[in-house]
């Protein structure tokens, strides 16, 4: 899991310069004020039921490549995952994208 979470900030590095990555570390302390002021408002949010967690989505451009970032708050609103992920819907249909 950390491994993961050490790439995920790696790429959110790459299209956050201001970003330092530092205080965004999932099951501790980081709570959702600390993520909106690091990275401003979510694109969206949702509850995910099944885990009892609301999501913030941040779409982002990675390598000239559309990603999500989403982040997972627990009810005590403290980050409990953090993953980025690639977006197909703007790939081009040639799969050059």
């Amino acid at each position: 899991m950390k491994t993961i979470f050490a790439a995920v900030l790696a790429a959110v590095l790459c299209a956050c310069a201001s970003y330092d990555g530092r205080s965004l570390v999932p099951g501790q302390s980081t709570t959702a004020q600390e993520v909106r002021e690091l990275f401003g408002p979510p694109w969206q949010k949702w509850r995910a039921g099944l885990k009892q967690r609301d999501v913030w989505d941040y779409p982002m451009l990675v390598d000239n490549r559309m990603m999500n970032f989403f982040v997972q708050f627990s009810d005590d609103g403290i980050v409990r995952e953090a993953y980025l992920l690639h977006d197909p819907i703007y790939d081009a249909p040639d799969g050059r994208a």
